[in-house]
Order: C-alpha cells, then sequence, then structure tokens
C-alpha cells in the first residue's frame, strides 16, 4: 500500500535526479528515454494508476528544463512570465478542482515555463530541450484527465508556436536564414497560424451549434414534460368531476370480465382512473372527494363479484383487485 502511495512522488523526483549526474547531453537524453520507457512498462502493472505517470512526465520536463538552463536571464523577462504565468494561474483557480491542487499548480509551471526557456535559447538547438519539456508536461496532463487544465491546450496554439520558433531557431544556427528561407518561414508560419485559427473557429462554431442544439433539446423536452403534466391535471380534474357526479361508467365501461376465458381484463382509461384515486385519497382532506373515490373503487369491486360465473380466480383478478384494495388501504393509515 506504502508504494502506492510514494510510487507518484518517486516518478517526479527520479528524473530531476539526472541533473545531480555528471552526463553529457546526449547521454542525458538517453537515460532520460530509457527512464521513460522503464516508467511506461512499471505502469503496467499499477492496475491503470495514471497518477505515476503524469508525475513522471512532469518530472521528465522539469529535468530537461534545467538541463537546458535560464542563460541571461533579465529581470524584463522574468516578470513577463511571473505575469504570465499568474494570468494562467488565475485563470486556472477559476476553474480548479481541489482535488491534487499542488500538482495541478506545479505542472502548470511545467507547462508554462517552457516559454520562457524557449525565448532564452532562441537561436540555438537548445531550444528544442524546452519544446519537448511542453511535449512531456502535455503528455503528464493527458495522463491524468485534469479537465480543469483542458483549455491550455484545446484552446492555446502554444505548442505550435513553439513549434515554429524550433524550426526558425534551427535555421538561425545552421546559418541557412537567407532571406528566401526567411520568407519561406514567414509563409509557413502564416499557413499555421492560419489553420490554427481555421481549427479554432471551426470548433468554436461547432461547440456553439452542439450547445444550442442541446439547449434546444432541453427546452423542447423540458415542453413535453410541461405539457404532459398539464394533461395529466386535467384529466385528473375531469375524472374527480365524474366521480362527484356519480358519471362512473366511462370508466367501468374499461373494465371486462371475460367468464369463457376466465379473465379479468382493464384498459389505459381504467388503470389511469386507478392512479387518480389513489393520488386523491392520499392527499384530499375533503370528506366528499373521499367518499366519491371509494365508492368508485366499490363499484369496481361489485362489478368483478357480480360478473363474475366461476368461483376460480379469474387471470387478472388478483393484480386488479390488489391495485384497488391499495387505494381503499390508504385511508387506513
Amino acid at each position: 500500500m506504502r508504494k502506492k502511495n510514494y510510487l507518484p512522488l518517486l516518478g517526479f523526483i527520479t528524473p530531476l535526479i539526472l541533473n545531480l549526474l555528471p552526463l553529457q547531453l546526449g547521454a542525458f537524453i538517453a537515460t532520460l528515454i530509457a527512464l521513460l520507457i522503464l516508467g511506461l512498462q512499471i505502469d503496467k502493472y499499477q492496475s491503470g494508476n495514471n497518477n505515476f505517470i503524469s508525475h513522471l512526465f512532469t518530472g521528465a520536463s522539469f529535468a530537461l528544463l534545467i538541463k537546458a538552463g535560464f542563460p541571461d536571464l533579465a529581470e524584463p523577462e522574468l516578470i513577463i512570465y511571473i505575469l504570465l504565468f499568474l494570468s494562467l494561474l488565475i485563470n486556472f483557480w477559476h476553474k480548479k478542482d481541489k482535488k491534487e491542487l499542488p500538482f495541478k499548480i506545479i505542472l502548470l509551471l511545467a507547462l508554462s515555463l517552457p516559454l520562457l526557456s524557449s525565448y532564452l535559447h532562441f537561436g540555438s538547438l537548445l531550444i528544442w530541450l524546452p519544446i519537448i519539456a511542453m511535449i512531456l508536461a502535455i503528455i503528464a496532463k493527458k495522463a491524468a484527465h485534469y479537465r480543469d487544465l483542458n483549455w491550455l491546450w484545446n484552446e492555446n496554439p502554444i505548442f505550435a508556436i513553439l513549434l515554429t520558433g524550433g524550426i526558425i531557431s534551427t535555421l538561425v544556427y545552421t546559418g541557412v536564414f537567407s532571406p528566401l528561407s526567411l520568407i519561406f518561414s514567414a509563409v509557413i508560419i502564416l499557413a499555421i497560424i492560419s489553420y490554427i485559427y481555421y481549427s479554432y473557429a471551426r470548433k468554436k462554431e461547432q461547440s456553439s451549434t452542439q450547445t444550442a442544439q442541446i439547449e434546444a433539446e432541453k427546452q423542447e423536452k423540458e415542453k413535453k414534460i410541461m405539457e404532459t403534466k398539464k394533461k395529466k391535471e386535467r384529466d385528473k380534474k375531469e375524472f374527480l368531476n365524474n366521480i362527484l357526479a356519480a358519471n362512473l361508467e366511462p370508466y367501468r365501461q374499461d373494465l371486462i370480465i371475460s367468464n369463457l376465458k376466465k379473465q379479468v381484463i382493464w384498459g389505459p382509461t381504467l388503470n389511469e382512473a386507478i392512479n387518480f384515486s389513489k393520488e386523491i385519497v392520499s392527499s384530499s382532506y375533503i370528506d366528499n372527494e373521499l367518499e366519491k373515490t371509494i365508492s368508485f373503487i366499490d363499484s369496481l369491486l361489485d362489478k368483478i363479484e357480480q360478473e363474475k360465473k366461476a368461483s376460480t380466480i379469474y387471470t387478472g383478478e388478483n393484480e386488479l383487485k390488489h391495485k384497488l384494495l391499495n387505494v381503499k388501504n390508504l385511508l387506513k393509515k
């Protein structure tokens, strides 16, 4: 049991320990990859415990950011990042679920720090470390299924911008950033931005359409429920008026006793009348209504006894009598 409790914490800390080892960048990345593969294998035996994977990948994200470092970090960049993080934190805090709150804030750091790191490493191949760190943080968020952090990935093109920045940074580093490649890169960036905007607009439109459809279906359902309720009230009022006026034939006629088939059958009109009788006896305190309702029930019981010609129990007889007697027994409670 203790192993399960501490395994996620171990998964978070282990990648960070790699930064304490005197490893070259290539060996560091290879070791980190091996560690992640091992972690995925361990997770297979954790009965779907995604906390381990989310902590492991978040720790790996921080390990990459630390390995890349934050060179030439000046106050303006730090202030801008802090303001950005606080704005993300406020947005997240508005949607927060208190479960796993400390780790969610750490994960939010892992999702936002690559922005600062990428800016500081622009023009160097080290820019790919924060980009990979962002990918690992995204995997960690998806593994943990944190719905209150979905907005950061589903509605924000940060990752696409980082990827584009990585390509441009690589071109700058390799020295092939000529005017022609600048134009080419600008076209690529515009195409990516256009695609992101189009995808986001389409998704938003689909979401709005779906929301409107759900709302329309909800209103239609509520309308039908209200109409059914009003109809039931009208039918109940009509039934009460009928029994007060001793107009019982519409309901008695819906009760048929077949002596040849030895069956007692009744239709929806009588079944609804019995339900109304039950409601009246349960809720009414007007003696005249109660007396007339019980008289109606007695008339149905009398009809069964009068029209039956055999002494055996007919099919359906006990069921109907049980319904009728239940109504009468409500007065005794």
